[in-house]
């Protein structure tokens, strides 16, 4: 594996990383939050503050857990485009999906193939840490989105004292 100058894996190598770690990726996050995962998608899709009939980008999708909340609240009449770029997520997501006004659809989140103001809302869950750029990528998430909407991102942050294990951890 190489790394980049920051210490961030190449897109083509994050890539194949996801798509290796898709069939366990749902029951990971489960795991490494204690659950919790489900409860800050839920506050996420929340903050990105969409109403019935709203238009949403979901980047780094994953299997489509956001997306599915954020369809939720834009209803039958809105739509959630819910982008990754590792094809066998979006392949575990397709199912979940299924009957939700949601499209998936693969794609890179710092080159996001959209006009601009095209969004109520983007979001982000778990996957601005694995931007090669995130400067990039929260620029791409904010020129989509029309002036007045949201851009919101979820993440974890690593506590001082767990420095070591996260770092054996996600690089292992």
């Amino acid at each position: 594996m190489s790394t980049t100058a920051k210490g961030t894996l190449p897109a083509a190598e994050v890539r194949a990383m996801f798509n290796r770690l898709a069939p366990r990726y749902d029951r990971m996050n489960r795991i490494m939050s204690a659950g919790l995962d489900q409860r800050w998608r839920r506050a996420a899709a929340a903050a990105a503050d969409v109403a019935v009939g709203d238009r949403v980008l979901d980047c780094c999708t994953g299997t489509a857990d956001l997306a599915l909340d954020l369809a939720d609240r834009v209803g039958p009449s809105g739509r959630v485009v819910a982008l990754d770029f590792a094809e066998e997520m979006l392949s575990l997501a397709a199912p979940k999906v299924a009957g939700h006004p949601i499209d998936l659809l693969q794609g890179d989140a710092l080159h996001l193939p959209f006009d601009d103001n095209r969004f109520d809302a983007a979001t982000v869950g778990f996957g601005a840490r694995n931007f090669a750029n995130l400067d990039r990528g929260l620029a791409e998430m904010t020129r989509v989105v029309r002036p007045g909407g949201r851009v919101v991102v979820l993440d974890i942050t690593v506590p001082r004292h767990l420095r070591a294990l996260y770092g054996t951890w996600f690089d292992r």
